[in-house]
């Protein structure tokens, strides 16, 4: 039989606003079932594009989560597992600045998109937002779409060659 021991103390909550994309058929223009690398990247800390993807109605994949798992030696983990993209991503929104796009780093978010099998890149609101955007125009070589209050791209490319004057 489950516990019913109430918590020790108060749980702290918020408000989670949810942008008109996710919460209207907009979030249609994504395959049903696609992957979709939302930002802010879902973590223990920040959980906005888990809400998201639930006012969704789950029509798409995403992505990094909260989630509690047993690492090898049996500690618990609470975050998927770090990769470049995970870390450069929630680096950004907690205000680090970007790092350089250099050709190694270029391939390295390629093959996290690979892996991922993002086929749509959204960024909600979040802290640094305008920062993300730039840093994702500049990674992805071209301008998102601007939708039902996120920044869209469809079909993302990572380009892996810096343009001409970069690394």
């Amino acid at each position: 039989m489950p516990s019913r021991t109430p918590p020790a103390g108060p749980v702290p909550a918020s408000k989670v606003d949810t942008p008109p994309f996710f919460a209207t058929g907009a979030v249609r223009r994504l395959p049903e079932g696609s992957v979709a690398l939302v930002l802010p990247f879902a973590n223990r800390r920040v959980a906005k594009a888990m809400t998201w993807q639930a006012e969704a109605g789950m029509w798409f994949r995403m992505p990094g989560g909260y989630i509690i798992t047993p690492t090898p030696d049996g500690r618990p983990r609470f975050d998927t597992t770090p990769s470049s993209g995970s870390m450069t991503f929630t680096g950004i929104f907690a205000g680090k600045p970007p790092p350089r796009l250099t050709k190694q780093w270029r391939r390295a978010l390629a093959r996290d998109f690979v892996r991922w099998r993002v086929g749509s890149v959204v960024v909600g609101p979040m802290p640094n937002q305008a920062v993300m955007v730039r840093f994702l125009t500049d990674l992805l070589g071209a301008r998102p779409e601007k939708v039902g209050g996120v920044y869209l791209w469809r079909d993302p490319k990572v380009v892996t060659t810096p343009p001409a004057g970069g690394a």
